[in-house]
């Protein structure tokens, strides 16, 4: 008895361990909206971005995501979807800046059922801060919101 007991708890311990580390390299950050899941893969404050250069006391954050259609067929999508948060404020907050690279996403696309892009996203932010979230609302055909999401992520 006592040796099966030893053995039921190695193999509680190792299922515990293999569900434990089968998360592991997969995203804590990304978020399942209505119609596609996204995720924040880096952030990065540049000084610097295509010959775009931030105003004074400002900083350029480029914030690479992707974007995974996971409704059922074709949405369009822009750029302005998504807006960067840094505080409780009403104006703590930021719009993306015009695409000027091919890194970057453009103004407006379509993202094809199933379809995964990965694009930058490029916003002016307060130069000494690090902490922000990325901020998606649902918007539908009727006029109406739903959800409100966000993932918080740091820049380098």
């Amino acid at each position: 008895m006592r040796k099966f007991l030893k053995v039921a708890a190695l193999v509680l311990v190792l299922a515990l361990a293999m569900s434990v580390f089968a998360g592991c390299g997969k995203s804590k950050t990304a978020e399942e909206t209505y119609f596609f899941t996204y995720d924040v893969l880096k952030a990065e404050k540049v000084s610097d971005f295509d010959g775009i250069k931030p105003t004074e006391g400002k900083m350029l954050l480029a914030v690479t995501v992707s974007i995974e259609n996971t409704f059922g067929e074709d949405i369009p999508m822009f750029d302005t979807d998504f807006q960067v948060q840094w505080g409780p404020g009403d104006d703590d907050f930021a719009v993306t800046l015009e695409a000027s690279s091919d890194k970057q996403l453009p103004e407006s696309y379509t993202l094809a059922d199933k379809e995964t892009r990965k694009g930058i996203l490029l916003y002016e932010v307060p130069a000494d801060l690090t902490d922000f979230t990325l901020a998606y609302l649902e918007f539908f055909d009727d006029q109406t919101t739903g959800d409100f999401y966000e993932i918080a992520f740091q820049a380098k």
